[in-house]
């Protein structure tokens, strides 16, 4: 049987109709929590129509499966449906897990609001002899450059742009933190887990992340960093702890380690057999 997937709330209309006409199987691939977002949250009508699409479809779906298992719970109470958990997790690496790095701090990924970055800049001042690469691009890139001036920080915080999949991880295991500083923008920042994070492991980097349900689940149950608290947001704070985790050579190679070992767990070859049995038990019903 043909088998259409849906890649989030605003593919899913579409292919739910064709899907029907066709008779064919449907799998929903929900990337995060679509309608808390904060691009959507800000504009309630335009919440409303979300809501109302998938509250109309999600409890008609058989097959269905998101990131992680704090969303995958929310759908699960509000449809009355069974929703798989399946990781953003990147194929495994054999590398070695390496202390010997220079200072450096790196940002992956979108450069957008709420993300931490603005956080991370202003506590370079109190981290001498470390330097904060901010690997990718967005909406905020322009404001993060002026505040870096701003601060004198040139020298400390440099702006990598975007770089090729390919070339990241190289770039991403010669760090010694890496860091996931999410702020509280909605629910779906709140139950964030992003792909950062398992790239970071993966690349054997001890992680600091904000104090989110998911990211404090990983980063504790495999001991592979810190979480940063809400209450302490604060430029020294946050320096603070980074040279906590980075001075102490014992810990750090605990952490290290910790990240080899998390790393052959959180990995694709593990997860997509999952994504592998979802798809096939679509194709038979």
């Amino acid at each position: 049987m043909e088998v259409l997937n849906a890649c989030d709330l605003d593919t899913l209309l579409a292919n739910f109709l064709v899907s029907c006409f066709r008779r064919s199987g449907l799998v929903y691939d929900s990337h995060e929590y679509f309608t808390e977002v904060p691009e959507v949250v800000g504009r309630p009508l335009t919440q409303r129509i979300w809501l109302t699409l998938e509250k109309w479809i999600f409890p008609r779906l058989r097959h269905a499966y998101t990131v992680n298992d704090s969303i995958a719970q929310v759908y699960q109470t509000l449809y009355q449906v069974p929703v798989h958990t399946i990781r953003n997790v990147p194929l495994p690496k054999a590398i070695e897990a390496r202390t010997d790095k220079e200072n450096i701090i790196i940002y992956e990924g979108m450069v957008n609001v709420g993300r931490g970055i603005d956080l991370m800049i202003r506590a370079m001042k109190y981290l001498p002899g470390y330097v904060f690469w901010v690997v990718g691009k967005g909406d905020v890139l322009e404001e993060l450059k002026a505040l870096t001036h701003e601060l004198g920080l040139e020298k400390q915080v440099i702006f990598k742009g975007f770089v090729p999949f390919d070339s990241l991880s190289l770039l991403t295991r010669q760090a010694k933190v890496g860091v996931s500083l999410f702020e509280e923008m909605g629910k779906s920042h709140h139950f964030i887990s992003p792909n950062k994070l398992y790239d970071y492991i993966q690349a054997r980097v001890p992680v600091i992340g904000s104090d989110m349900p998911e990211q404090r689940k990983i980063i504790e149950s495999f001991d592979t960093g810190k979480i940063l608290l809400h209450k302490d947001r604060d430029p020294q704070l946050l320096a603070d702890m980074i040279l906590s985790l980075t001075q102490d050579p014992q810990q750090y190679q605990e952490l290290v380690d910790n990240c080899d070992r998390a790393a052959q767990i959180l990995n694709w070859e593990a997860e997509k057999e999952k994504l592998l049995k979802i798809y096939e038990d679509a194709q038979r019903k």
